[in-house]
């Protein structure tokens, strides 16, 4: 994975570089900012009685896009990492937090969104890491915020033990061959593929997600969905949130400038 796929970054060149030369020329719709949405999770436990799937505290992936500590849905996203995001200005920024429940991607517009950028807390991170999962695996495993179990194929249709791919693989190749490794304000940059053992919503999220790409890919549609990533993120060390939220600020502007 380390080491860069040089013809499926050529032919992502050539592609990007055509589609620029059909706008100059006028044969292409006319240029729009695109539209990115960025996603976090709201806190799975200690959520009191009756529980609060919108409480935000300790996760570190509603925190970027809130700030402050949140017991309510939010209405507004005024986080460190909505800040850092928002200096770039030829993208139209879009987020939401979601709760830790089983199908809550399903209630995602994934159609309205050129790219869609889920993150969520890997508990078992170094402080100094970032992880992308590659693919998703086939399986609900665990309980949810509220308590609901599962243990389950998400899809019937397809094997027990199927990885779910990037349809646009060569594209996705090329993006990750280019930041895999990569050390970006401090943090390490690696790319995981997906395992059974990490079949939590966070999984299941990033499925729903891919699922979604490929419908678009097999049969295209009025969808503007091209791309989607699920990035793991390790809690801000010493609740420095800025920091936490420059160094995944700085990923997905790396990820999202293949796309424009």
């Amino acid at each position: 994975m380390k080491t860069i796929n040089t013809i499926a970054f050529f032919i992502l060149f050539l592609s990007v570089s055509c589609t620029h030369l059909k706008n100059e020329l006028g044969e292409n719709i006319p240029q729009r900012n695109i539209k990115v949405l960025v996603t976090g999770f709201n806190d799975w436990n200690d959520l009191g009685e009756p529980k609060n799937i919108w409480k935000c505290d300790k996760n570190p992936s509603c925190r970027l896009l809130l700030g402050s500590v949140h017991t309510e849905k939010p209405s507004n996203y005024h986080g460190p990492l909505t800040q850092e995001l928002e200096k770039e200005s030829q993208i139209e920024w879009h987020y939401i937090t979601l709760p830790v429940l089983w199908h809550i991607a399903e209630s995602i517009e994934y159609a309205k969104y050129d790219i869609v950028i889920h993150l969520g807390l890997n508990n078992f991170l170094p402080r100094n890491n970032f992880n992308i999962e590659y693919g998703a695996f086939n399986l609900r495993l665990g309980k949810d915020a509220l308590g609901r179990s599962r243990l389950e194929v998400i899809d019937d249709d397809l094997n027990e033990n199927k990885i779910y791919p990037y349809p646009n693989a060569r594209e996705m190749e090329a993006v990750f061959g280019q930041i895999d490794g990569k050390t970006l304000m401090g943090y390490k940059v690696e790319i995981k593929k997906a395992y059974p053992q990490n079949s939590y919503i966070c999984n299941e999220t990033n499925f729903t997600a891919l699922k979604h790409l490929q419908q678009n890919f097999i049969k295209p549609s009025s969808s503007l969905l091209r791309a989607a990533y699920f990035i793991h993120i390790p809690y801000a060390e010493n609740q420095d949130y800025k920091k936490l939220a420059s160094g995944v600020s700085t990923l997905i502007h790396e990820l999202t400038r293949y796309f424009k």
